[in-house]
């Protein structure tokens, strides 16, 4: 089998993710990462893809949030709207905790297949950060993982768009592929030719929230926030049914529950704690489902195309 592991974008609202594959994680003898062949990762779900990895402890990975989430999302002047010019928050508080963790590593440093998407901001064409898991994939590896998290997590209104050393400037791969598990699914199916009857897909979300009804007209900002929701609800709907499409319904597991409105948010740092919760008891719940499924053996070692400079042959 071919074991796909996609995690869904959502700032804070990863604490779920996190929690969620650090309860698994206590169930097994390696690595989680070590049981997939394929992961996936949009934005916050991203950050926590190219971490694991990078094998960094999945409990690690859920402090990240639980402790570091004040330093990315500081609290935000009152009506800072009224002098908005890029984003609520500057980039610098979500660098500083990347290179905390991440430090001077590469994308090419991974252990496993790696996808992650972003968005060329100017060009308005997808961009998708992917390591040398195929002989056409000659460029990405090279990229320090702190770019790839910051191209991948720099959501309008919250976080400016990321430039990187070439001039290219990177958005949120959130604003087309919130839920990677579609393009996770067809890369298997398409690029590396894997039969759709061989391929197993746990996709991992960061709650849902009803949407609801349209804030007035007049509430410009609730209503930017309300379509940036709806646009990712839509879109994760459409990703989900791409990949049940392709490998069938019967393939694809889903772990994502429903929250009231106001509990959690992509900016909301407090409240972490319920999502902790919540990811735990979800792991704990399913992870008797998916032992058998997505953990009686490692996967197959990962070899690349192409290794990075000054890595022994």
């Amino acid at each position: 089998m071919f074991r796909i592991l996609s995690i869904d974008g959502g700032g804070m609202k990863g604490t779920f993710a996190a929690a969620y594959l650090d309860q698994i994680q206590g169930t097994l003898d390696r690595p989680i990462v070590e049981y997939f062949d394929l992961i996936s990762g949009t934005s916050t779900g991203g950050i926590i893809a190219l971490a694991l990895a990078l094998k960094i402890p999945t409990a690690q990975i859920l402090r990240l949030y639980k402790e570091q989430g004040s330093r990315i999302f500081p609290k935000a002047k009152p009506f800072w709207w009224l002098g908005l010019k890029e984003a609520k928050y500057q980039a610098s508080g979500l660098r500083e905790v990347l290179q905390e963790h991440f430090g001077n590593r590469k994308l090419g440093e991974a252990c496993t297949r790696v996808l992650i998407p972003s968005l060329e901001a100017h060009s308005g064409k997808v961009h998708i950060y992917k390591n040398a898991y195929h002989s056409r994939l000659k460029t990405d590896y090279k990229a320090a993982a702190v770019d790839v998290a910051m191209s991948t997590s720099a959501a309008p209104l919250y976080l400016p768009a990321h430039k990187l050393e070439t001039g290219e400037v990177l958005l949120d791969g959130g604003l087309w592929a919130n839920n990677p598990a579609g393009i996770a699914t067809a890369e298997a199916v398409g690029l590396l030719q894997i039969p759709c009857d061989q391929i197993q897909l746990l996709t991992v979300g960061t709650t849902d929230v009803p949407v609801g009804a349209a804030p007035r007209s007049h509430q410009w900002i609730k209503r930017a926030s309300y379509m940036l929701e709806l646009s990712m609800a839509a879109q994760s709907s459409g990703s989900l049914g791409v990949a049940k499409t392709l490998i069938g319904g019967h393939r694809v597991y889903r772990a994502n529950p429903t929250l009231a409105q106001g509990i959690a948010s992509l900016d909301q740092t407090s409240n972490l704690d319920v999502l902790e919760g919540l990811g735990r008891s979800e792991g704990r719940r399913d992870s008797t489902r998916l032992s058998e499924i997505f953990f009686p053996m490692p996967a197959a070692a990962f070899n690349p195309c192409y290794d990075l400079p000054g890595t022994p042959s």
